[in-house]
């Protein structure tokens, strides 16, 4: 059937034809016979009928099993990380195990050591030997770090350390210029140098694969402290004050007041009241305290009480965004409202009656006074009902000029200002507005584009003051 034999396949059929009897030198006597041959061979038939007899032969050709050659580009990787390309040669088709992929590349990313065997077919047909590659994996340490003390004041040292501890693994840490002593081990002792923020990075190594881990140390400073009051610190007997702690230092900051004379409805926090009950000239104390000191603050002769008028005030009112309300006080010779918000939201800011026109729900205080010292506070709050629904952008239009979903803008009550950008896939800026009237029309340089996706990004502002953002993709179809 063949004169070609490859070692591993299917035997060759040898068929003497002729005679009435035949004799192989294999010992076989029948006419037909299956070979599987382990060299080249000549195989001879002797057939014979009626006593005479004729002999032939046949060489059948079998070449040796070869081998071929299996490679990695990469024999040792990290787990997890960038996988190796399996590359065989000396064949003409291969066969890897244990995937059974047929390619003479296999690109592979196993979790652990492995070992990978292709076997080959020649362009005759033949099998060849098997080869190996093993893939080793290395484990990849991400490493943990954890400070000290959770807080480090300004010039002090904190220590930095990181786990998991590896026997064998490098340790690198930057910036080298905020680190005590060396920068090579597995902990290092730090001195901040400013009360920003320092990221500090160690980079971990076993020789193949690299993982970082990141720590943000801030110092923090003394307190420094000082305070004004919110609202006056002239005032009516009966009258309160609201002071304010605008003191520099890191946060967390505690305080503690004293009042003399006055009353107080709170001695902590950083903007308390005290009331005070009698006329006269105090002194007001604040002591700030945070993790790296204190400072006492005291301010005499700081809130002045004098008699005060009678205030009376307008109800507080509902209106909805977009109208006016009037608003009114009684009781004084002059008064002063606030907060007088872009400058027109009082119409009067002096009048004891004045109309008001707020886009959010807004505390307005009016400040009345009978005398040079003396002044009286009310608020009115006019309550602002604010509908404005949601902000969005359609994530497809059609600009096919037949009136419906012909262009793309920013939807949405109550916009006041916003501003839209339009990018192509390649990140180039298509389209820009920052008003409602222009909307894209999905061309670019007055020509026409074709069908695609688009990203979009658009921020603004709406008249109750919240700012919005928007980001996505928009498919115009043609």
């Amino acid at each position: 059937s063949s004169t070609f034999y490859c070692i591993g396949v299917s035997p060759v059929t040898l068929t003497g034809t002729g005679a009435t009897t035949y004799s192989w030198n294999n010992g076989a006597t029948t006419s037909s016979i299956s070979v599987t041959p382990t060299a080249t061979t000549i195989y001879t038939v002797v057939g014979t009928t009626n006593g005479c007899s004729s002999t032939q032969t046949v060489s059948i050709t079998a070449p040796p099993i070869t081998s071929i050659n299996a490679t990695a580009n990469n024999s040792v990787i990290c787990a997890n990380g960038t996988g190796a390309t399996l590359t065989a040669s000396g064949a003409n088709t291969y066969t890897w195990a244990p995937s059974s992929t047929v390619s003479s590349t296999l690109g592979v990313n196993p979790l652990s050591t492995t070992s990978y065997s292709v076997i080959g077919q020649t362009s005759a047909g033949c099998i060849t030997n098997s080869a190996v590659v093993t893939v080793s994996v290395l484990p990849t340490v991400n490493p943990t770090l954890t400070a000290t003390s959770p807080s480090v004041c300004l010039t002090q040292t904190v220590g930095i350390l990181s786990s998991p501890i590896v026997a064998g693994l490098t340790y690198t840490w930057a910036p080298t210029t905020a680190i005590q002593g060396s920068s090579i081990t597995s902990s290092v002792v730090v001195l901040p140098t400013t009360t920003s923020p320092v990221i500090y990075t160690l980079t971990v190594s076993n020789g193949v694969c690299t993982s970082t881990g990141t720590i943000s140390i801030q110092a923090q400073i003394a307190p420094i402290g000082n305070f004004i009051t919110l609202n006056n610190d002239t005032i009516c007997v009966g009258g309160c004050v609201t002071f304010s702690a605008n003191t520099t230092g890191s946060s967390p900051i505690s305080y503690q007041w004293l009042y003399e004379s006055g009353v107080g409805t709170s001695s902590v926090g950083i903007a308390p009241e005290a009331c005070y009950p009698s006329a006269g000239s105090f002194s007001v104390t604040m002591i700030a305290t945070n993790g790296c000191g204190s400072d006492t603050v005291v301010k005499n002769n700081f809130v002045s009480v004098f008699d005060y008028p009678v205030l009376n005030t307008s109800n507080d009112t509902t209106i909805n965004i977009g109208e006016t309300a009037t608003i009114s006080a009684t009781g004084g010779l002059s008064y002063y409202w606030s907060p007088n918000i872009n400058g027109n939201t009082i119409a009067c800011p002096t009048c004891s009656s004045t109309v008001v026109q707020p886009t959010v729900t807004t505390n307005y205080i009016v400040v009345a006074s009978n005398s040079p010292y003396c002044r009286v506070q009310d608020t009115v709050t006019v309550i602002v009902d604010v509908n404005c629904g949601d902000f969005f952008i359609p994530n497809v239009f059609s600009p096919n000029d037949d009136g419906l979903n012909d262009v793309i803008n920013v939807h949405g009550r109550c916009i006041m200002t916003f501003n839209l950008q339009i990018f192509n896939r390649w990140g180039e800026k298509v389209f820009e507005t920052s008003t409602l009237s222009e909307s894209w029309d999905g061309s670019f340089r007055g020509k026409k584009l074709d069908t695609g996706v688009f990203i979009y990004k658009a921020d603004g502002v709406s008249i109750d003051g919240k700012s919005f953002n928007l980001k996505g993709n928009i498919t115009l179809l043609r």
